[in-house]
């Protein structure tokens, strides 16, 4: 198992990420929150919220940085838990997005757990993220195409549903931000659910 060094993590990536920007290192972060997890990312990134609960999963925030756009949308026909949103992206060479999910179900045996094994079964790297069992998957883009980087974070409950997914989606030829990602996924921290 792989742990991410916050520190290492965040010096690196705000560096690069100023690299990636044209301009001066920008230590600034901000801490950020979207239901049970709290996040340090670029404070010249945007932290949008969004609450729309699909069908076993809820968008809860995007980070998006500059020049980058993110939204989710729900159809006129929109009942919670039922489905019928859809995201949207922009994500420009030089940018980045990052969607923050908290997710249910559907129910499995040992709960989460069972998710990150089969995540891990079929190729994911396994690491450990806020203390809880994870699992890592980074899919290349090209010249032309977003670089997709997705974490899966089992919750903290013993035997329980919720896993938290972290999904960042970096603009082409922008591998340099993917350090930024990092950062920001090194930094998280789950708060445990209440009844």
């Amino acid at each position: 198992m792989r742990r991410l060094s916050w520190w290492a993590a965040a010096a690196a990536g705000v560096a690069l990420f100023a690299a990636a920007c044209g301009g001066p290192a920008n230590t600034s972060t901000t801490r950020g929150n979207a239901g049970s997890l709290a996040f340090d990312y670029p404070s010249d990134w945007t932290l949008s919220p969004s609450s729309n609960n699909q069908h076993y999963y809820s968008v809860l925030a995007f980070l998006i940085s500059p020049t980058a756009h993110a939204s989710e949308t729900c159809g006129p026909d929109h009942i919670a838990g039922l489905g019928s949103c859809s995201d949207s992206y922009d994500v420009p060479g030089g940018a980045a997005v990052v969607q923050l999910s908290e997710w249910d179900g559907p129910p499995r045996p040992d709960g989460a757990r069972t998710l990150i094994a089969e995540d891990i079964a079929a190729g994911w790297q396994s690491l450990v993220v806020a203390g809880q069992s994870a699992a890592y998957l980074a899919v290349p883009g090209g010249p032309a195409s977003e670089t997709t980087l997705t974490w899966q974070i089992a919750g903290p409950e013993t035997g329980g549903q919720v896993t938290y997914e972290v999904r960042a989606m970096i603009g082409p030829g922008t591998s340099n931000l993917t350090t930024v990602v990092e950062a920001i996924v090194s930094s998280l921290r789950i708060a445990p659910q209440t009844p």
